[in-house]
């Protein structure tokens, strides 16, 4: 069974993360998620939808927003020309350290669930 009211709660909460992330770093919570899943090695756009969740147009325009700021820059794959790969720039690098170190926290009960969901990953 769901627990709207708590789902409610979570969603409120997660609006206000957001709004504190785009007032402190001009990003949105799927921006800097992208930034993050960047780092993590995700750089050839098929993989990134797939591990973002993402339909191919949404991650592109996701990607032209994060390329416009000169956070991401899109590049031939050395592997396949037919191919782009993905990377931080170091703009992009300085901008995920700063939200990494920074001054947005997310409450108490959300870190707690992103902590078991890191244990249960290993």
């Amino acid at each position: 069974m769901i627990d709207f009211c708590a789902l409610r709660t979570l969603t409120s909460d997660l609006q206000q993360v957001e709004e504190d992330l785009s007032d402190a770093y001009g990003l949105t919570i799927q921006q800097a998620s992208v930034l993050c899943a960047v780092e993590s090695g995700y750089g050839e756009p098929g993989a990134l939808a797939l591990q973002m969740r993402l339909s191919p147009s949404r991650l592109t325009r996701l990607l032209d927003a994060l390329a416009k700021q000169e956070l991401v820059e899109r590049t031939v794959s050395a592997r396949d020309r037919r191919s782009v790969c993905i990377t931080l720039t170091a703009k992009g690098k300085e901008k995920l350290d700063a939200i990494h170190h920074g001054s947005v926290s997310l409450p108490s009960y959300i870190e707690s669930m992103i902590s078991a969901r890191k244990e249960e990953r290993g």
